[in-house]
């Protein structure tokens, strides 16, 4: 995950209990962003079915999504 945010290695290992610690009804903004914002490009929400959809950085997986 440091690799691919902006952040270094200690914030990260300090990060990851947080966010493993929290539980599904408590989970915040700010520990998806840590998570999820470094590892998609773009994605979208379908509000009839409530479908996500999303596009992960070429620098996470490589080729063609």
């Amino acid at each position: 995950m440091a690799l691919f945010g902006d952040r270094g290695y200690e914030q990260v290992r300090v990060a990851i209990p947080q966010f493993l610690d929290t539980d599904v009804f408590n989970v915040s903004v700010e520990n998806c962003l840590s998570f999820l914002d470094p590892m998609i490009d773009s994605w979208d929400i379908d509000l009839k079915t409530f479908g996500i959809g999303f596009v992960p950085k070429p620098t996470v997986c490589g080729g063609q999504p």
